[in-house]
């Protein structure tokens, strides 16, 4: 064994027994593992997964880390790969799979499984039939059966054959899983027990009568749609709002919202009203004032508050801005805002809330931090847009003639993220809502490209576009950095590919008509999967922190030169990115106390 397992505190160790205990550690997983009879490669691989857990969760001793499986899987979900602390997401999900396993062996899980496959029940005939019926099945494939086997599995533990499983079971089911992964799972079973019961006689008698009817959604996520009636009176609140102050001389609303707060707003009423509907206050509630008594507001609250599902639940910062955004707008129209008020004052998660609400998120953070501390992924966020110019291009030279529409698809996808990596890195890193509206064409467009004597591409944002009410003028200039070269590529290669893309004024066209720029959605995801896929995890907002970090890592202090650029007060700048200048000035205090005692390194 590695020297971590060795050492003397863990000998008292040895004689405990193997069966799991709630105190156990990762220091007792090492001891079992080393005991074990697995292979000595497997016994390597698991320890030193294990032993990587000390710096991924600041630890310095594995007796220090809880043996909780469902803790370990709360805190290293499926697609929490983190770029600062792996290579790559197949990485981390190497090492998460190892660690599981390391785990489940510990606590007889591994055992218990091989027993209940290896047991003949209601499930081993059925598998044992659907196997080869699908192998020789035109449209069917042994890969479909890997989702019923998983179901399987949860089902011989709560002792539910396939003759009596139905979807009061399953909804069960769903209610107790903790991963979405899991649960995705599930569905999808039942969905392929419905398809082998309709082709496949023999299978369908080994199944209850009942065809599976899944309506399940999780317990306190935002219910969608939200009831309607509310809802609209909700949309007439916030619209009244967000319009701003007539101008009765010039018969013009003056001083209004952005369409981004608008959604801030909404986003907050969206979720209350899904809430109260799922809390079933709905009947006692006779209009939307009535949803904001203080029984109903307290129960809302507290649900928030204490909603364990990782899934679903809120942080206390998007708890804190909920509850503000809802008593601006209730107060507004006639609403008695008491208890908002108080609870903001008063409640503690809604007090942390506030503290933070000011500064960057944590995943925002540590993508920044990231970023800051390797030359490498500071390289490869400068290159995005040459690695999806790459991307895009190989699906190009691989393809026949014509594309097909998988290969049409990719190929739209990747030029835009090329495009919106060339603007947001070397242009104006602009918010989303900006970015799906640039406007190339019609008699109002605010993206300029070169021509004549001008050489650089100019982004014109008018204020009333804008989030903080000011107006943007930025250039993208030609160099070195190919960021124009690539745009001008894809208005020229890959806007003709997307749809509506004739008729749309938009620099992004959307699927929904000439009218519509793309979702903004639908970007965050591609930027998302693909970026994941090249090695960096990000969503668009965060080419914004990134720039703003990169800036004042070479220029600390100058706040309000970025803020300029991001269109941003220098006060919001300083309260985000404060963290970049703290930390190089303890850096330079360190190394001058140790200059001044004579250690100069």
């Amino acid at each position: 064994m590695t020297d971590v397992f060795e050492h003397p505190t863990f000998a008292w160790r040895n004689s405990m027994q193997e069966h799991p205990h709630h105190s156990a550690t990762w220091a007792n997983v090492a001891v079992h593992i080393e005991r074990s009879p697995l292979n000595a490669a497997t016994k390597v691989d698991y320890c030193a997964a294990l032993k990587r857990g000390l710096s991924l969760k600041h630890r310095n001793r594995l007796e220090d880390i809880s043996a909780d499986l469902k803790v370990f899987e709360y805190e290293f979900p499926y697609d929490g790969f983190n770029p600062a602390q792996f290579k790559s997401e197949k990485s981390y999900r190497a090492w998460r799979r190892k660690v599981i396993a390391a785990l489940k062996h510990f606590h007889g899980i591994m055992a218990r499984q091989r027993h209940i496959r290896a047991t003949k029940d209601g499930w081993s005939e059925f598998l044992d039939l659907a196997t080869p019926l699908v192998n020789k099945t035109e449209g069917w494939s042994a890969c479909d059966l890997f989702s019923v086997m998983s179901l399987a599995r949860h089902a011989r533990e709560k002792g539910w054959m396939p003759k009596v499983l139905t979807s009061k079971e399953l909804h069960h089911l769903l209610d107790e899983l903790d991963a979405s992964k899991n649960r995705k799972t599930v569905i999808k079973a039942a969905d392929t027990l419905n398809r082998l019961r309709e082709d496949f006689a023999e299978l369908a008698i080994l199944l209850h009568s009942e065809p599976f009817a899944i309506t399940w959604t999780p317990r306190n996520r935002i219910a969608a749609p939200a009831p309607g009636s509310l809802l609209s009176e909700a949309e007439a609140w916030v619209d009244a709002y967000c319009i701003g102050e007539m101008d009765e001389v010039m018969q013009t609303y003056e001083d209004g919202k952005s369409n981004s707060t608008r959604a801030t707003y909404l986003a907050a009423f969206r979720k209350y009203i899904a809430t109260v509907e799922a809390f079933d206050h709905l009947s006692g509630v006779d209009g939307l004032a009535q949803a904001f008594s203080k029984t109903v507001f307290y129960d809302i609250l507290r649900a928030w508050i204490e909603c364990e599902d990782p899934a679903v639940r809120l942080s206390n910062r998007t708890i804190q801005k909920y509850v503000s955004n809802l008593a601006i707008i209730a107060r507004e129209n006639g609403v008695d805002t008491d208890p908002m008020d108080k609870a903001l004052l008063r409640t503690k998660a809604l007090k942390d809330g506030r503290k933070v609400g000011g500064t960057m998120g944590p995943d925002a953070m540590k993508f920044c931090a990231w970023l800051l501390g390797s030359r490498d992924a500071e390289l490869l966020y400068r290159s995005l847009h040459i690695r999806f110019y790459e991307e895009c291009n190989a699906v190009l030279g691989d393809a026949d003639t014509t594309l097909n529409s998988r290969e049409k698809t990719r190929v739209i996808q990747f030029g835009s993220l090329a495009a919106v990596a060339a603007i947001e890195v070397y242009g104006p890193p602009l918010r989303i809502e900006n970015l799906v509206n640039l406007r190339l064409f019609g008699d109002s467009p605010n993206l300029l490209m070169p021509r004549g004597l001008q050489k650089h591409a100019r982004f014109l944002i008018a204020e009333n576009e804008t989030k903080n009410r000011k107006s943007l003028d930025h250039k993208l200039s030609p160099g070195r950095n190919r960021a124009l070269e690539i745009l001008s590529w894809y208005i020229r290669v890959i806007r003709p590919l997307c749809p509506n893309a004739d008729m749309s004024p938009y620099l992004f066209p959307g699927k929904c008509g000439p009218d519509q720029p793309i979702n903004e959605n639908s970007l965050r995801n591609w930027l998302q999967n693909h970026g994941r896929a090249i090695g960096i995890r990000m969503n668009p907002h965060w080419f914004r922190h990134a720039v703003a970090s990169l800036y004042l890592r070479e220029r600390p202090g100058k706040h309000d030169h970025i803020a300029r650029l991001l269109g941003d007060t220098a006060s919001t700048v300083r309260n985000y990115y404060a963290w970049i200048d703290d930390e190089a000035v303890l850096d330079q205090v360190q190394r001058e106390i140790i200059d001044m005692g004579g250690f100069s390194q």
